[in-house]
């Protein structure tokens, strides 16, 4: 599967899953996502890292960087959803 036909793919996912759900889908390219959760909250990147670190903390291993995408997938949502 090349990068194009992976992209084809999300962008059909996300056509069908508006159309089932009624939610607004928002693609974000995964290295934008700090800055975009950032922005959302008002804060600087090292305030958003640790909240994420308090989050791994307390809820404990595993806590990898893909639960941190996740979780700022996450806030990004919810921030964006407010926002409307």
């Amino acid at each position: 599967m090349t990068v194009s036909d992976s992209a084809l793919g999300a962008d059909w996912l996300g056509v069908c899953r508006r159309a089932v759900t009624g939610l607004e889908v928002r693609r974000v390219v995964e290295r934008e996502l700090p800055a975009l959760v950032c922005d959302l909250l008002g804060v600087k990147p090292p305030a958003l890292e640790a909240r994420l670190k308090a989050m791994g903390r307390t809820l404990g291993p595993p806590w990898s960087e893909d639960y941190k995408l996740a979780a700022e997938a996450d806030f990004a949502a919810m921030l964006v959803d407010t926002r409307k």
